[in-house]
């Protein structure tokens, strides 16, 4: 049985305009400087805005796939520009700013963070609660299945 924790849609659907339309066109009309006569930073302005395209599409196509993949025997995250496993059997540790600390089965400690899940806090009770509720619930759930400690 796989468990699959994502973003919710709302969260989804405005990181993808965020980073789709409006990240692309911020790199677009940094780029576009570089075409100015009277620009004295042309190169900079190139090259900071190609990268900051790139960024936006690269976050912009990997959007649907992120999440947290809960196996029988790993711990699977996919993220926006990195991706990780881990052995349900090696976690020791899921903390509550959402690093995973295990052991490989070579006995290599390795420590990670589902950046997904990286604004886990409790629930305050503010209007802004539900905005990252799901992320505490996630990151609760990674814990209960690893049968992990929170120290």
């Amino acid at each position: 049985m796989t468990t699959t924790i994502r973003q919710p849609r709302l969260d989804r659907v405005l990181t993808a305009v965020v980073f789709g339309p409006v990240v692309v066109g911020t790199g677009i009309v940094l780029a576009s400087v570089a075409f100015d006569p009277g620009a004295s930073a042309r190169v900079f302005c190139l090259v900071l805005g190609a990268a900051v395209v790139a960024l936006g599409t690269v976050v912009s196509v990997r959007l649907p796939r992120v999440a947290v993949r809960l196996t029988e025997d790993r711990l699977e995250y996919v993220g926006f520009l990195l991706s990780w496993s881990a052995p349900r059997a090696g976690i020791d540790t899921v903390l509550d700013d959402a690093f995973v600390e295990w052991h490989d089965e070579h006995g290599i400690d390795h420590r990670r963070q589902i950046g997904l899940l990286t604004r886990a806090r409790g629930d305050d009770g503010s209007k802004t609660a539900p905005l990252w509720r799901w992320r505490r619930a996630g990151l609760l759930r990674v814990r209960a299945w690893a049968d992990a400690r929170a120290v």
